[in-house]
């Protein structure tokens, strides 16, 4: 059997409709690329569509301030990636007179830009002949071909890279044949429960033979998580009869750098007295700081266990120190800010409580 021309075959008749599928412009396929790395396209494509309305080309985005860019990137995580882009569209403008880079290798230079978005640009764009080897091609090509030790080894990478470099070559259309390999394995060759039984080459498939599909490819364990204890305080005051509270925007390279949170207190079982010293509080504060229920987020290498507390102070027990260290906003501009999921959903069922007291006491 043919691969390539069957998979060809198969790709025209079931594809998906996708907007970024039917543009050659290397600006919207870049932002679809970014996007979806570690993301659904389910849960994806609305943010495509927002981000693409809000930047419909490159300098638009270039000249957008980065809180711009967070804010609308809120809740797809990797918030690298937004930043990467930001900057990577600015050193277009600059480095490329505007115009996007056309080659492979040109492509490769971007701030945020690895091997695989460059040969995905390269191909849809521009027609090169780049294989793209994502998880879906990975997860394709290793249990087509039987590789059934770690695939990230280098001869296994290489293997899985050779296979496609070949496959490739034999079609007119490269652009064509990588949509297809990467749409086969997310619709057929699926991680769990992938449709062995109607696929189109489990006659040639190695795995398929073996009975080992559900175990390939194999990947590396994960290290274990690293936990931390973030202690959030949601200060509330009136500031000149403004219901307003306190936010920072987290600058060092950590976790959520460029968003804003709540201040924040980093240690593990933290008591009242710990918030009340820690922000140079009155004593008496600790009286009306309420401690909401731990949530645990997980993030890709940290577990993050979050308590959320609320301080209901007047303006004047808040110290000058604190009012340095944080920015004092109206409680109504929260929603202006990009903020970590976990500070936004708390934030939300705060506003929605405060709405459903307000409503009941009108009754």
């Amino acid at each position: 059997m043919n691969f390539s021309s069957e998979l060809l075959n198969w790709y025209a008749e079931n594809k998906r409709d996708l907007p970024w599928r039917n543009t050659r412009n290397p600006y919207l396929i870049w932002v679809s690329e970014i996007i979806m790395q570690q993301t659904r396209v389910e849960q994806g494509l609305p943010y495509y569509q927002r981000f693409i309305s809000s930047f419909p080309n490159l300098k638009s985005l270039a000249n957008a301030p980065l809180d711009s860019v967070l804010h609308l990137w809120q809740g797809l995580g990797y918030y690298s990636r937004a930043r990467n882009m930001h900057q990577a569209a600015k050193q277009i403008l600059e480095d490329f007179n505007g115009e996007f880079p056309s080659t492979f290798a040109e492509i490769l230079k971007l701030k945020g830009v690895g091997k695989y978005t460059a040969s995905a640009i390269a191909s849809f764009a521009f027609g090169e002949y780049t294989p793209v080897v994502d998880g879906n091609v990975i997860r394709v090509t290793s249990r087509y071909l039987g590789i059934y030790d770690e695939v990230s080894k280098k001869e296994n990478v290489r293997k899985i890279e050779y296979f496609v470099l070949q496959e490739i070559q034999k079609v007119k259309t490269p652009d064509i044949f990588n949509q297809a390999i990467m749409e086969y394995g997310a619709l057929y060759c699926t991680p769990q429960n992938p449709n062995c039984q109607n696929c189109l080459f489990n006659m040639n498939c190695r795995a398929f033979a073996d009975d080992k599909v559900n175990s390939t490819p194999l990947v590396k364990k994960p290290a274990k998580k690293q936990k931390r204890f973030l202690n959030y305080v949601y200060f509330k005051f009136l500031n000149k009869g403004v219901p307003s509270t306190l936010v920072f925007k987290r600058v060092q390279k950590d976790i959520w750098q460029d968003l804003y949170e709540l201040p924040l207190m980093e240690q593990e079982n933290a008591k009242k007295i710990d918030i009340v010293d820690f922000f140079h509080l009155p004593k008496s504060s600790g009286k009306i700081l309420k401690k909401h229920s731990k949530i645990i987020h997980q993030l890709s290498h940290r577990e993050l266990h979050i308590v959320f507390w609320e301080c209901d102070v007047s303006l004047n027990a808040i110290s000058d120190t604190l009012l340095t260290l944080y920015e004092l906003i109206p409680q109504i501009n929260l929603s202006q800010k990009a903020f970590p999921v976990p500070i936004v959903n708390f934030i939300n069922q705060k506003e929605e409580t405060e709405k459903r007291l307000t409503l009941d006491k009108n009754d």
